[in-house]
C-alpha cells in the first residue's frame, strides 16, 4: 500500500490461477475517481468486477 500515492495492490491465487488487483484513487476537482486494474485469467477476474464496482463506489462516496 502506498498511502501517499493513494494506491494499493493485492495478489491472490484461486484454483491455481494468480490474480493481481491494482486500486488507484485520484481527485478530479471535488470528486474522487477510483480505478481498478485487474490482471489475471478472465474466468477469475470477470466475476469479481461487479463486486469491485460496488465496493469502489462506496469508497469514493464515503
Amino acid at each position: 500500500m502506498d498511502t501517499a500515492a493513494r494506491q494499493w495492490v493485492w495478489r491472490a491465487s484461486l484454483l491455481g490461477s494468480a490474480v493481481e488487483m491494482t486500486h488507484l484513487l485520484r481527485t478530479d476537482g471535488d470528486q474522487t475517481v477510483a480505478t481498478l486494474i485487474a490482471e489475471g485469467p478472465a474466468i477469475v477476474v470477470l466475476p469479481y468486477l461487479p463486486l469491485a464496482t460496488v465496493a469502489l463506489g462506496r469508497l469514493t462516496r464515503a
